[in-house]
């Protein structure tokens, strides 16, 4: 049963999944410019490209936040009370 003191450390765990995922949205948009798919079929090379790494450095951002929910949240599901002194 989840008490009164866990659900801050769970709500801020959710809250930074959403934000990583949001991240990792965003670099799929810069993506999709990169491959100059759909409405971006316009898009010139210097443009394709400049999205290219954009999607890089995005990706790269997400998964080194999505790595840092994984770790919160497996501390948190093996020990709830440890990681919650811990924050």
């Amino acid at each position: 049963m989840t008490t009164h003191s866990e659900q801050p450390e769970r709500h801020a765990i959710a809250h930074q999944l959403e934000l990583a995922t949001s991240e990792a949205s965003a670099a799929a948009m810069d993506l999709g410019k990169w491959c100059g798919s759909g409405d971006y079929a316009t898009f010139s090379e210097t443009a394709r490209d400049a999205a290219g790494l954009r999607a890089l450095a995005g990706l790269e951002a997400a998964i080194g936040d999505l790595t840092a929910v994984f770790e919160r949240l497996a501390a948190a599901v093996a020990d709830p009370g440890e990681v919650e002194q811990a924050h």
